[in-house]
């Protein structure tokens, strides 16, 4: 895992001073394969998570991250919120 990226998820947690759930960070490129992992998933390259929080909207999860700075992928799912560190940004997802 990438620091940086431990720190900016602990900085999440820290502002809703509220556990993350996360369902899915690392994965090694086996497991990003069978689970349907894009090829060049930022999951294997240990600075990416799937997420959600309790009681919190994805939307604003997303506002708050942004306002953070340095979450440049964001990706809204029906049960969680993606995050991760790539240099550009990209959104995707059920806006």
């Amino acid at each position: 895992m990438v620091h940086s990226f431990i720190e900016a998820l602990d900085m999440l947690r820290s502002f809703y001073n509220s556990p993350i759930s996360i369902n899915s960070s690392y994965r090694s490129p086996r497991h990003n394969a069978l689970v349907g992992g894009a090829p060049l998933s930022r999951h294997k390259m240990g600075d990416a998570a799937d997420i959600g929080i309790v009681g919190k909207d994805k939307e604003e999860i997303r506002r708050i991250a942004e306002k953070m700075g340095g979450w440049n992928g964001v990706g809204l799912y029906n049960s969680f919120i993606h995050l991760d560190r790539r240099e550009r940004k990209a959104t995707w997802g059920s806006w």
